[in-house]
C-alpha cells in the first residue's frame, strides 16, 4: 500500500527511460537516497519544469511503497536552484563531483537529516564562493563526509604510541587504522607504501580544520597545487577503503545518463 509523502528533495542523477520519463535518484531529508519515477518530464511542458534537475532543492510529493526500490512523482516546487552554479561550468563541475560520491557511497533509504544538511551546504558554499576556493571546498566536503560515515580520522596523537601531535612530528597517514603516525612509530610505517602514507603538517593541519570548521571558513584556507593533489589523493584513497566503493575522478562525474 503507498501513502504520499512530502519532503525536502536534492536531485543526485538523472537516468532516462523508454518514453518521456526519467528515473530521478534523488537524497531527500526523511528517507535518504530514493527512486524516484518522474512520467512527462521530458515533454516540453513537463509539469515538473526544472525542478527535478541536478542541484536543485525542491520539495517533492511522491507514492512512498514500503519495499519498493522506485516512487512515483506526483508533484514538485523549488525552494533553491543554486542558478551562479548552474551557470558556472566549473561549479558544476564540482557540484556533480559532490553528488556524484553521495550517490557512490549512500545506500538506498537510509535516513540521514545529517548528510542531507551537508550536501546543501556545498552546494550553497559552491553557489557562492569565488572559482579559487571550489577544490578546497570539494576537499572540505569529502573529509566532512568521511567523519559523518564513521570514519573520522585521528589527527591530534599518534595511533600507535599516543603521543601528541605538538609533541613530535607525525610524517605517516594510515590508510586502513584512520590517523597519524609519528616519527618514533614511523618505522612500521616505512615499510608499507601502499597503507601508510607520508602526510606534511600542512595537510595534517589543513584536514584538522576541515573537521572543526564550517565550510565558509573551510575556503578561506591557501594551499599550493602541490598540496591539494596531495589532499585529493589522500582522502580519495581513505574513503574507498572504509566505504568499499569506487569515488569517481572529478572529471568523470556524471549527471543525466
Amino acid at each position: 500500500m503507498s501513502r504520499i509523502a512530502k519532503t525536502e528533495a536534492i536531485s543526485l542523477k538523472n537516468v532516462s527511460l523508454s518514453g518521456a520519463s526519467r528515473y530521478i535518484i534523488a537524497l531527500t531529508r526523511d528517507f535518504g537516497k530514493v527512486t524516484l519515477v518522474a512520467k512527462g518530464i521530458k515533454k516540453p511542458k513537463s509539469r515538473f519544469g526544472a525542478c527535478l534537475e541536478p542541484f536543485v532543492l525542491s520539495e517533492v510529493l511522491f507514492y512512498h511503497k514500503e519495499n519498493r526500490e522506485t516512487h512515483y512523482i506526483s508533484h514538485c516546487d523549488i525552494i533553491e536552484s543554486f542558478s551562479n552554479l548552474r551557470r558556472d561550468l566549473e561549479k558544476i563541475r564540482f557540484a556533480a563531483a559532490s553528488v556524484s560520491v553521495i550517490d557512490k557511497v549512500i545506500d538506498h533509504e537510509e535516513k540521514n537529516s545529517v548528510l542531507f544538511d551537508l550536501v546543501f551546504s556545498i552546494l550553497t558554499e559552491l553557489n557562492r564562493s569565488e572559482e579559487s576556493q571550489l577544490f578546497i571546498l570539494y576537499l572540505a566536503f569529502l573529509t566532512k563526509l568521511a567523519a559523518l560515515l564513521g570514519f573520522q580520522p585521528i589527527l591530534d596523537r599518534c595511533l600507535r604510541c599516543g603521543a601528541l601531535a605538538e609533541e613530535r612530528t607525525h610524517p605517516y597517514f594510515s590508510i586502513v587504522e584512520g590517523g597519524l603516525i609519528c616519527s618514533g612509530c614511523e618505522i612500521v610505517a616505512s615499510k608499507d607504501r601502499i597503507n601508510y602514507k607520508r602526510i606534511t603538517p600542512e595537510i595534517r593541519e589543513i584536514l584538522y580544520q576541515f573537521l572543526t570548521e564550517k565550510f565558509y571558513k573551510n575556503k578561506r584556507r591557501i594551499l599550493t597545487d602541490s598540496s591539494l593533489e596531495q589532499l585529493h589523493i589522500l582522502l580519495k584513497m581513505y574513503l574507498e577503503y572504509h566505504t568499499d566503493k569506487r569515488i569517481p575522478p572529478i572529471s568523470e562525474s556524471y549527471l543525466i545518463i
